[in-house]
């Protein structure tokens, strides 16, 4: 994997996001979470989508407040971070706001499972029944502590894989999926090209620290603006708790969400990640001033204050 050797910058653009968004539309779901899901936190200002005239196949992405304008400060500067990488992204309007390193290629950890969740949200309805493998037990890390030839249904196992980070619900996915295992791996690498995230590539549902497995923070932060353009996996995130069911309330599984910042106010998601190669790695979605940001933290030696001050800095820099 190569790292490209930038400075920080701080960049101003402002390009078309059609082409991103218009995969996003491909696998919107619909119909609410069970109402046994509790969530604290309430989505502010997102983006909706209008029919582009002449072309129909392509959104557009407009303010909820039509009226708004940015008013960007270059004066204030991010305080130092201890990641090897950070980014924050404006969805709404494709615009990137703060790199540093942003485009270096670089273990993810369990960040990979938004990749996952979105290729699984894709392909399997939410209420389809997905039998977990009889090898289950030979997946360590963080787990949902699925049980061989348990029951669960394709939004249950999403939960515990989003918010507990459960590597055993990562691999049921891959394994249930048409052609198997590798047929997934192959759709994860195909969705980061179709939306052309040049610094990705995926060799396992989960995050395991693997040379062939890495992304770049700007990536990642596309990765979590595609997957909040599904309604239920936005829900997910959301969620500080929840009880995942397996073989319908036989089994049940109390999860907590490993984000340390889904309690704060305007919080929306979206995930965690750590591993020994990767360190600790965080992506969040937050309102900054009416208007949801991206922001991304990877290879930090401390996630929490590094997040904290890409968000102290975007509540200055950043206005409508």
């Amino acid at each position: 994997m190569s790292q490209p050797n930038e400075q920080n910058k701080i960049t101003l653009l402002a390009v078309s996001g059609a082409v991103f968004f218009g995969l996003a539309l491909s696998f919107l779901l619909e119909g609410p979470l069970s109402l046994r899901l509790t969530r604290t936190n309430v989505p502010v200002a997102r983006a909706r989508v209008v029919e582009t005239v002449g072309v129909p196949d392509e959104p557009t992405f407009v303010f909820d407040k039509p009226e708004a304008f940015i008013q960007f400060d270059h004066s204030t500067q991010v305080a130092p971070l201890t990641a090897k990488s950070a980014y924050i992204y404006d969805p709404h309007m494709n615009m990137e706001l703060y790199s540093m390193n942003g485009e270096a290629e670089l273990p993810i950890a369990s960040l990979t499972k938004i990749a996952t969740a979105i290729v699984a949200a894709n392909h399997y309805d939410m209420q389809s029944v997905l039998s977990v493998p009889q090898n289950i037990y030979d997946i360590t890390g963080s787990l949902l502590h699925l049980q061989p030839s348990e029951n669960i249904t394709v939004q249950e196992g999403l939960t515990g894989m989003l918010l507990v980070s459960g590597n055993d619900a990562a691999y049921m996915f891959a394994a249930d999926y048409p052609g198997g295992y590798d047929a997934f791996i192959v759709a994860m690498n195909a969705l980061a090209q179709n939306i052309h995230l040049t610094n990705t590539h995926f060799s396992n549902p989960i995050g395991y620290d693997e040379q062939s497995n890495y992304s770049s923070a700007k990536d990642v932060a596309h990765l979590a603006a595609l997957l909040m353009k599904n309604e239920v996996l936005l829900d997910i995130v959301g969620l500080d708790k929840a009880i995942v069911i397996g073989n319908q309330g036989a089994i049940v599984h109390n999860v907590v969400n490993t984000n340390p910042f889904i309690e704060q106010p305007d919080v929306l998601g979206v995930k965690t990640g750590t591993s020994p190669e990767a360190g600790e790695n965080l992506v969040i979605a937050k309102s900054i001033n009416g208007h949801v940001l991206i922001f991304v933290v990877i290879g930090s030696k401390d996630r929490i204050s590094d997040m904290n001050s890409l968000v102290s800095w975007a509540e200055v820099a950043y206005r409508l």
